[in-house]
């Protein structure tokens, strides 16, 4: 039934529904499948549950291709006024798939066209897709009444515009009953009943049943699951698959009752007793192996190697060793480089993987390090910074003029101005060159931080004899705190010695310790309590009236405190905050995170504070597109010890993720 304003779907292949095995995240069994098992509005719930549920296909009453990736079989839908070119695109980029065409445009509470508009309409719409992909394949009408009176007068209506009957790859429509009216026998003539008017009308083709149940109870629907899905799987030839309704249904938008739900799953991806009944039914599912390809260039091994086959959600270690006289130069996982690592674990394996190792021949690397207020060189003999194991390298120290050489440090001793080195492994060396008697030196200060304060030279100045040692102390001034030293001091101490040997650089951070803003109320819309990243502590959803609530699991952009953003309240609605008199700073948090907006003007709305309007036909797609945070900060004064925000709807729903009140620190 109409519930497209509230999801979005992927769902896997059967080629890939085939291949699971039992053992999963969330601790659910995987549930036996078939090519005909579907459910409508599979939304963001987990790939678990799907798998679970044993499902192979599913749509969410939407085009919606940022599903089509995500290692499922998504059917898409398309409704009269959707824009065509943008349908032509996703065909044209996304070819061969199946296209599910009208919801119910029989009934009132969904499409309710005509059957002449719906003709007009269709022409228009396969010549657009079939343009852009002679492959696709059209599912049309999604008709609402089981005696399929509107398709026979959709198909009269186009031979009448048009001169021929409409081309289509195959039909689809829905099966509801109420709690008084199910009969075993009765359900199935129906659908015996729609192969009877296929081979009326253009003879047979696929049939899809693309929503079934009862909505107002459960009982009635455990009972069709039991009576029917077996017999559709079987024996009723003609119906190429069969979608139930639904993954799962908010309570607010059942709009028969409010106590009963035709959901396979809870919101916290549980299944209901109807998703247990209805994982039961297809083919055990069979377990899925995978393959890491792992190989090793020459000079070293990879243990194990080859082709290893590894259950989906097990793991794999492999171990990389270098010959003699060679070493591990770089190890690929997927293409990409992760260092010279001696092991790797794929753990959780869900996909094909490779690994590959490459090694070089053993070097040891010489760093020589050039120390002291004088100037001079040092050269190697033989030239370079990396030699074969055994290498006797000659160092040479070489002073400028006015300098002196004043000895070795590391792994070279003495101040004779040569030394020798075997590489037996990495060698460090530092010459230290001084500097002629009475050389000054410059002592640069800076500072940096939120705070303020003052740096002290002991003794005073800013240039400074060869080897004087000046003593450096921070004063931190009132509403701050010393953060630490930096550049030739370091540490925490407010005191720090530097021996001018060379021009030096220091640097001291300050911090202030005056608090900025104090937060007085924040809450997540929609979703439950969360301390986000800052320690900002967000109460779950309260002080609100009116509108209903959606969540989302997909990532949001620009957002440290992303979990703020992945709940809402949407409708017509608003919150009252009681707060004590005074001025505050009040932040609302937007993301648009509904499938169901792809486009501009598609959501708009108003949002008023304390009575006046602040956001007027606010689109926030329009802002900053789907999936990525948008806040929006208003100085607010409350004078009656109540904040009060009233949300709009113009187009679609008002929403909004969180509200965060903030005061002056006292």
């Amino acid at each position: 039934m109409k519930k497209h304003k509230f999801f979005s779907s992927s769902l896997i292949s059967f080629s890939l529904l085939a291949l699971w095995i039992p053992t999963m995240a969330l601790g659910l069994t995987a549930g036996n499948t078939s090519p005909k098992k579907g459910a409508g509005g599979a939304g963001d719930k987990p790939f678990e549950v799907i798998r679970a549920l044993g499902i192979s296909w599913s749509y969410n009453w939407w085009v919606s291709p940022e599903f089509f990736d995500d290692g499922y079989e998504y059917v898409p839908m398309v409704h009269k006024g959707m824009d065509l070119s943008r349908v032509q695109n996703v065909a044209r980029n996304y070819p061969g798939r199946y296209w599910l065409v009208f919801n119910e445009p029989d009934y009132y509470y969904s499409d309710n066209i005509s059957p002449t508009d719906g003709a007009i309409f269709y022409k228009e719409l396969r010549e657009r897709i079939k343009q852009a992909d002679p492959t696709a394949k059209l599912i049309v009408g999604g008709v609402f009444y089981e005696d399929l009176g509107w398709l026979t007068q959709f198909r009269n209506e186009y031979r009448r515009l048009y001169g021929v009957f409409p081309s289509v790859e195959g039909w689809h429509a829905h099966l509801y009953v109420g709690t008084q009216n199910y009969n075993k026998e009765t359900w199935r003539q129906k659908i015996t009943n729609w192969k009877t008017w296929m081979m009326n009308n253009g003879g047979l083709t696929e049939f899809w049943l693309t929503e079934f149940g009862c909505l107002q109870s459960d009982a009635v629907s455990l009972q069709i699951m039991r009576d029917q899905i077996p017999w559709l799987e079987t024996e009723a030839s003609w119906i190429s698959r069969y979608a139930w309704y639904a993954v799962w249904v908010p309570l607010e938008n059942n709009p028969y009752c409010n106590q009963c739900r035709t959901s396979l799953t809870h919101a916290d991806d549980s299944l209901t007793p109807l998703g247990q009944l209805f994982s039961t039914f297809g083919d055990p599912p069979t377990p899925l192996t995978y393959t890491i390809r792992a190989t090793a260039g020459s000079g070293g091994t990879i243990t194990p190697s080859g082709v290893i086959y590894v259950p989906e959600g097990g793991s794999q270690t492999f171990t990389m060793t270098p010959n003699p006289g060679f070493q591990i130069a770089d190890v690929m996982v997927d293409g990409v480089s992760k260092g010279p690592i001696s092991t790797k674990t794929f753990s959780h394996v869900t996909s094909n993987r490779t690994i590959s190792a490459t090694f070089s021949p053993l070097t040891y690397s010489l760093t020589i390090t050039p120390n002291g207020p004088g100037a001079g060189s040092v050269t190697s003999s033989p030239e370079g910074t990396s030699f074969l194991p055994g290498t006797v390298v000659t160092l040479t120290a070489t002073v400028d003029s006015g300098s002196t050489f004043g000895g070795w440090s590391g792994d070279c001793t003495g101040t004779n101005p040569t030394c020798t080195l075997t590489m037996n492994g990495n060698k460090a060396v530092t010459a230290t060159f001084l500097a002629p008697a009475g050389s000054q030196y410059t002592l640069t200060l800076n500072q940096t931080g939120t705070g303020t304060g003052v740096v002290t030279p002991n003794p005073a100045g800013s240039s400074f004899s060869a080897g004087t040692v000046v003593t450096l102390t921070a004063t931190a001034s009132a509403g701050s705190t010393f953060a630490g030293w930096a550049e030739a001091c370091s540490g925490i101490s407010p005191t720090c010695q530097v021996t001018m040997n060379g021009n030096l650089s220091v640097t001291a951070t300050f911090v202030s310790t005056v608090p900025r803003r104090q937060v007085v109320f924040a809450v997540n819309c929609g979703g439950g309590g969360y301390t986000d990243p800052s320690g900002i502590v967000y109460q779950a959803d309260r002080n609100y009236s009116g509108g209903s609530t959606y969540q989302t699991t997909r990532r949001i952009k620009d957002a440290p405190d992303a979990l703020v953003y992945q709940s809402e309240r949407f409708g017509n609605f608003s919150y009252n905050i009681p707060l004590p008199n005074g001025t505050y700073q009040l932040t609302l948090k937007f993301a648009e995170i509904y499938s169901g907006i792809y486009s501009v003007g598609q959501r708009v709305f108003t949002v008023k504070i304390e009575g006046k309007e602040v956001l007027s036909n606010f689109d926030i797609f329009r802002r900053v597109r789907r999936n990525r945070a948008l806040d929006q900060t208003f100085p607010v004064t409350v004078t009656d010890g109540n904040l009060h925000i009233e949300f709009i709807s113009i187009a679609n729903n008002a929403k909004v993720n969180a509200i965060l009140v903030t005061a002056p620190a006292r």
